[in-house]
């Protein structure tokens, strides 16, 4: 069996408890019961330096706060969440044997024999959507992501 860890949340989080917690569960996988691999593509995630089982590029991140940069930085992030499709459905496409585990909440692939697991970190938009009416769409993406998804593991309430 191989497990691929999805480039999500590693494509825009440099530093979060979100990629630090797939950082950690891949490290901890043995590896004689799966071959672990993170897929974290074109990336800005200071947690996957010598991480085994990597395959991605670390790419400079703008450190200025103003305008220009945040400007530069969400433009780099569309282009890095396309590359990073792309190239993840060619490599989840290889093997018939592999999980996909997502590290964030996006569209799944539509392969219907890929199993697929999710992680839900935090219910509280759902439970109390009243102080939480920007995450509609964040929402719909979790439902859709647990309702595709072969195993669901909750991390948080």
């Amino acid at each position: 069996m191989r497990i691929v860890y999805s480039h999500d949340i590693f494509s825009f989080q440099a530093y979060g408890g979100i990629s630090r917690y797939f950082v950690e569960l891949a490290k901890r996988i043995p590896a004689n019961e799966a071959q672990v691999r993170i897929f974290a593509g074109l990336h800005i995630n200071e947690y996957l330096s010598g991480t085994p089982g990597l395959i991605g590029f670390k790419l400079p991140v703008l450190k200025n706060r103003g305008v220009t940069a945040r400007i530069i930085n969400a433009s780099m992030y569309v282009v890095r969440k396309r590359i990073n499709d792309w190239a993840e459905r060619a490599l989840i496409r290889t093997d018939p044997q592999t999980v996909l585990h997502l590290s964030y909440y996006t569209y799944p692939p539509a392969r219907k024999k890929l199993k697929l697991v999710v992680t839900v970190y935090d219910m509280i938009p759902e439970l109390f959507g009243q102080y939480f009416p920007h995450q509609d769409r964040g929402a719909r993406l979790k439902r859709l992501c647990c309702d595709r998804a072969d195993k669901i593991i909750a991390i948080s309430t």
